[in-house]
């Protein structure tokens, strides 16, 4: 299934072109509650916090981590010296230099660097987002 959603309906609907609308209908209603169902089921296996794409970009990210060099500006500001390039990172405002740890919501390597030196959160705590909805689902279970 590809990740684009007109794209993926339309190769499921490649058979039921020429069926009346009525019944077009009735099986799009049926295939989206099945892709619903089998997205519910993977979740509810899931043992960790954030999801398996989240989780993956957060391990790669960590991996660039030992290469960097960060100075302390102020107890939320940090200077990341990734090789040549120069990044701040603001665990305050949860910004980066960078600007994907604004532009995703999630910390990358520069952020994730600053949070390691600074031994004060886990970076999970910087997924504010994604673990927000996790715990809203637990809520009314």
């Amino acid at each position: 299934m590809t990740s684009n959603v007109a794209e993926s309906l339309n190769s499921a609907l490649r058979n039921a072109r020429k069926i009346p609308v009525s019944t077009v209908l009735e099986f799009i209603r049926g295939l989206i509650q099945k892709w619903f169902h089998e997205r519910g089921e993977k979740a509810a296996e899931r043992t960790e916090v954030l999801t398996e794409h989240v989780t993956k970009i957060m391990m790669s990210n960590k991996a660039y981590v030992d290469f960097m060099a960060v100075k302390a500006i102020s107890s939320y500001e940090f200077q990341v010296l990734d090789g040549t390039r120069e990044r701040f990172v603001n665990l305050q405002d949860r910004t980066c230099s960078c600007r994907k740890f604004q532009l995703d919501l999630l910390p990358y390597a520069h952020a994730i660097a600053a949070i390691r030196y600074e031994r004060m959160f886990s970076y999970l705590f910087f997924c504010f987002n994604f673990i927000l909805s996790f715990f809203f689902w637990l809520l009314f279970k």
